[in-house]
């Protein structure tokens, strides 16, 4: 599994700073956008971001295999999330993980949904109806447990394989597919309570 970032990952574990930083500068952006996703909030992803490039410069040279460290570098933010979210729970934002959704819906338009959630990702500017998904989008990822939140993510936002996700989350590739497809479903469930929004996504 070669990955772009090898020779630059390889000097950093063996010392060399300006590859460290220049390694940490690249995986910036990505990193910040999963942990906004994650939180919905900018403050928070910030500190998520920062905290984990902590962790990687620090714990780096125990990567044993350059090879893995798309897969390496999410599992260190993905756990700092869990680590924010426990934090969380003893205040006010502990809000944002309780929401559940019982309904059963049937697994027909996941895949419009999931084009949807792959045009989201991307940096648009097609006026305010784009902007209001967008918006719809991130408010109905917050209801997602947790679980399905990180699969969603890691999947449609930073466009990992399910094996690597599957590493990441210490689940099966199985569980990885099985969870994103009840993500989408309560994400749709969510959508379709709102006319508007059920208008604006499945029906374009």
């Amino acid at each position: 599994m070669k990955n772009i970032d090898t020779p630059l990952v390889i000097k950093a574990i063996k010392g060399d700073e300006f590859a460290l930083n220049r390694l940490l500068n690249q995986w910036y952006q990505p990193i910040f956008r999963y942990a906004f996703k994650y939180f919905g909030e900018r403050e928070i992803a910030q500190e998520v971001t920062q905290k984990s490039f902590i962790k990687v410069a620090n714990k780096l040279s125990s990567l044993n295999d350059p090879n893995y460290f798309k897969a390496w570098i999410y599992k260190i933010v993905t756990n700092q999330c869990h680590e924010e979210v426990r934090k969380a729970k003893s205040k006010k934002l502990s809000q944002w993980f309780s929401l559940k959704t019982d309904t059963m819906v049937s697994l027909e338009n996941t895949t419009h949904l999931e084009n949807t959630l792959s045009q989201s990702s991307e940096e648009t500017d097609f006026g305010l109806i784009e902007e209001q998904r967008n918006e719809l989008l991130q408010k109905g990822i917050q209801t997602l447990p947790e679980e399905l939140k990180i699969v969603l993510l890691l999947k449609h936002y930073q466009d990992l394989t399910f094996r690597e996700i599957a590493e990441i989350t210490n689940i099966s590739e199985n569980t990885v597919k099985t969870r994103l497809y009840t993500a989408l479903k309560k994400l749709k469930t969510h959508f379709e309570k709102d006319q508007t929004v059920k208008a604006e996504l499945w029906y374009e």
